[in-house]
């Protein structure tokens, strides 16, 4: 009996050891396959975060190379918004393949096909990043030839305005010169009154109290039928001015009389048709000096006319 009870002892102690070693190896199996797992899942967390790194890094850099090309035109900055736009919404794709919660939860054949996908997609960023940057060179350039060119034509409009205003000016010039009347036979007389609206030439100059100019107008047709305005100057021997009071502080007006002080003016009906003889008068109230006088008339600023008188 004692020795029976011993076998089945020993049968219990074999069983155990047997089941003992079982559970070892099952459990040692076990932690091998969670290793695996664990090690798999670590390897994919690394390259979703070296992916996601390697996306911010390039993306960044995409972004701010392609933000310092604006500010060359407006066609280009919104060019450039465009493709900005576009990046940010293919970032936000690639960050949804690499959302941590998708991969962690797939096969692993599955998860290594989208991690590859997702780094397909962040070197086609780096690709497409070289065709942006060419377009927008080619743009560049096309725009800085289109501003030359502009210069060039603006440039060259800028001439052609100011050689039409020039010219137009020496247009209106050569008119304006070409519409002066001439005046021809200028006489100058000295007159003495005599009572009852009378006169009589003088000849010496303490005998005249006044002095007559005459003059006749030459034909001219650019300015035939208009008013025109004569303008009188008498020059005494010495040289001055004779003007009244009214005409003291004012100048023959034109383009080369705007400084020269008259003596009288008229203005008259031109009829330009040789028929035009006018006078004006200047009288002083004090003794005329004797010597050389010279009358000079003017019109459109311009000497149209002269002679010289001798007062003994």
């Amino acid at each position: 009996m004692a020795t029976k009870g011993r076998t089945i002892e020993r049968v219990v102690y074999i069983t155990a050891i047997a089941g003992l070693l079982g559970l070892n190896a099952y459990l040692f199996t076990n932690i091998r396959s969670d290793k695996a797992v664990q090690a798999d899942t670590e390897q994919r967390m690394s390259e979703m975060d070296s992916l996601n790194v390697v996306l911010d890094l390039k993306y960044n850099n995409i972004v701010d190379e392609l933000t310092r090309q604006k500010g060359v035109s407006s066609v280009q900055d919104a060019y450039i918004d465009s493709v900005l736009a576009d990046l940010a919404e293919r970032k936000s794709d690639i960050n949804g393949l690499l959302k941590s919660r998708d991969v962690m939860t797939m096969e692993k054949g599955e998860a290594e096909r989208l991690l590859k996908a997702a780094s397909a997609k962040i070197d086609e960023l780096e690709t497409d990043k070289q065709e942006y940057i060419t377009q927008i060179a080619e743009m560049t350039a096309a725009y800085e030839k289109l501003s030359n060119d502009f210069e060039i034509v603006y440039s060259n409009y800028e001439t052609e305005m100011r050689k039409s205003k020039r010219l137009a000016t020496e247009r209106d010039s050569v008119a304006y010169l070409g519409s002066a009347i001439m005046a021809k036979n200028i006489s100058m007389v000295g007159l003495k009154s005599k009572g009852e609206g009378k006169e009589k030439e003088a000849t010496k100059a303490k005998s005249a109290d006044k002095i007559k100019v005459c003059f006749d107008l030459v034909r001219n047709g650019l300015s035939a039928g208009k008013q025109q305005t004569f303008y009188v100057k008498i020059i005494d021997p010495n040289g001055v001015t004779v003007q009244s009071t009214e005409s003291m502080y004012k100048s023959i007006p034109g383009i080369n009389g705007s400084k020269k002080g008259y003596t009288a003016s008229l203005t008259v009906d031109y009829k330009g048709d040789n028929s035009d003889s006018y006078c004006v008068y200047w009288e002083q109230n004090y003794e005329f000096i004797s010597g050389t006088y010279t009358a000079e008339v003017y019109h459109q600023g311009q000497l149209v006319g002269s002679n010289t008188f001798d007062f003994k």
